[in-house]
């Protein structure tokens, strides 16, 4: 009898083989005694033969024939199939399927090696299986987080390196907030222009195929560099429509090139872990997506889908940190109706409504990017002007202004405004540089209405009511009443 040894799946087993002219009697004890259910046969040379399995010595002894005297050369089967050295598990197990077969020698030509059963592939699968499941899982908790660019990032970021990818991009639909345009991208290494991107939208098709891997790459990306292969995870947020006349669209997907080949090698695994990200990342952007429009409800005004007064506060406080770090100043207006009131009283609260919507459609659409609008309150908007001086910022708030004047069927709405400049070294707060435009938006009032004015010290006077003559105080109660 002769004892070979092979390292299969990590550990060493013991392979036994007999020789063909061993007894089926002695093969039997084999068997029994090392508990396996299979034996390679070998020639004196130790070239294989074939092998010998247990259901051969059941059918032997069904048949009565002699043990001792019987060859296992008669039993045995001599047409095997056989696999290299070098064949993985995944492999073997794929020979093993297509041939209907328990048992695959291991040969070096025709020299006996080892033997891979089913057993032995099936535990390395569920080894496989648990390794990468755990890998997505130590993913998983890279990502959590409630915001969902955050998430964005972290996914661009970790996912990459459970395949090896060279490149990566995430890209999702999702229907725009008020507080944010267009669609969401994070990218990695990925240089594809967003118009690219938006096309590939088209080729996620919702299907169950998983035929995540392409063999390929687009010729755009190729363009730039990109290499195969290249995996596409189409993603959809739980609880949001997709886009209409599109069947089976997704809001968006995760796509790496470049992968590294070893991590695709064995098929199941790597269908098996995209399946986990897959659901993974689903999961996560969900959750983030959910807490995004619960918050970013909070930071919207219904009524004029601008900023709320929570979402002007916070935007405040951020720009005077920026502005005292950096040593830049910027300018804030408040803007507000003329006469908004008489609106209300003569043509009713639905047109009062309607006029609030129609100017602040107006303004955010005349806006310079860069500037911040929310709604303050009643019929007031205001504006934060970063890098903006307050001439600057008058400048701008008078074209506004006279944007609004000609907004269609606009019933003569004009407006109101005052601007006031925070200077680095300025020690006061935000809310002090809110009350100087508040002033100043008096003083706009005050001088006709339908102008812009720029806060001056001499406006401070205002502050104190001891300093303004009676006159000048019912004239200026007389005129907020009627703002």
């Amino acid at each position: 009898m002769l004892t070979k040894f092979r390292k299969v799946t990590g550990n060493k087993h013991k392979i036994l083989a007999v020789f063909d002219t061993d007894s089926i009697a002695v093969t039997a004890k084999q068997m029994w005694h090392k508990k396996i259910g299979c034996l390679l046969v070998n020639n004196k040379e130790g070239k294989l033969l074939g092998i010998v399995t247990e259901r051969d010595i059941v059918r032997t002894i069904a048949a009565g024939m002699d043990l001792e005297k019987t060859p296992v050369a008669d039993i045995m089967t001599k047409q095997v199939i056989s696999c290299p050295p070098n064949t993985t598990p995944r492999k073997a197990r794929e020979i093993m399927v297509a041939n209907h077969i328990r048992h695959l020698p291991i040969a070096d030509g025709d020299i006996a090696m080892g033997m891979f059963s089913i057993r032995d592939v099936t535990q390395h699968q569920i080894l496989e299986d648990r390794l990468a499941a755990e890998k997505v899982l130590m993913m998983s908790a890279c990502l959590k987080s409630i915001d969902l660019e955050q998430v964005i990032k972290n996914i661009t970021t970790e996912v990459p390196k459970l395949f090896g990818a060279q490149r990566c991009v995430l890209y999702l639909s999702l229907k725009p907030s008020a507080l944010k345009t267009g669609p969401f991208i994070s990218r990695k290494n990925c240089p594809c222009p967003q118009e690219h991107l938006e096309k590939q939208i088209n080729k996620t098709k919702s299907d169950d195929s998983g035929l995540f891997l392409h063999s390929d790459v687009p010729q755009n990306c190729r363009n730039t560099g990109a290499k195969c292969p290249r995996l596409l995870i189409p993603l959809s947020i739980a609880g949001e429509k997709r886009t209409k006349n599109k069947k089976g669209q997704h809001q968006g997907y995760l796509c790496m090139c470049g992968l590294d080949a070893l991590k695709t090698i064995n098929k199941d695994i790597f269908n098996y872990k995209v399946k986990l990200v897959k659901e993974t990342l689903i999961a996560h952007l969900t959750n983030a997506w959910q807490y995004h429009n619960a918050r970013t409800a909070s930071l919207v005004d219904e009524l004029t889908k601008t900023g709320s007064r929570k979402f002007f506060e916070d935007k405040l406080h951020d720009e005077c940190v920026r502005a005292q770090r950096y040593n830049r100043p910027f300018s804030a207006a408040i803007i507000d109706i003329d006469n908004f009131k008489t609106i209300n009283d003569t043509l009713g609260h639905a047109a009062g409504d309607e006029a609030l919507k129609k100017v602040a459609d107006c303004m955010n659409k005349n806006k310079r990017t860069i500037d911040i609008m929310a709604r303050y309150g009643g019929d007031e908007f205001v504006i934060i002007m970063p890098e903006t001086t307050a001439s600057d910022a008058a400048k701008v708030m008078e074209r506004l202004r006279t944007k609004v004047q000609q907004i269609e069927n606009n019933n003569h709405i004009t407006v109101s405004c005052g601007v006031a400049e925070k200077l680095p070294q300025d020690e006061d707060s935000g809310r002090q540089l809110m009350q100087r435009a508040d002033l100043a938006l008096y003083e706009a009032k005050r001088a006709g209405r339908n102008r812009v004015k720029i806060w001056d010290k001499t406006m401070s006077n205002l502050q104190n009511p001891n300093n303004i003559k009676n006159s000048e105080r019912r004239q200026l109660q007389e005129n907020t009443i009627g703002r």
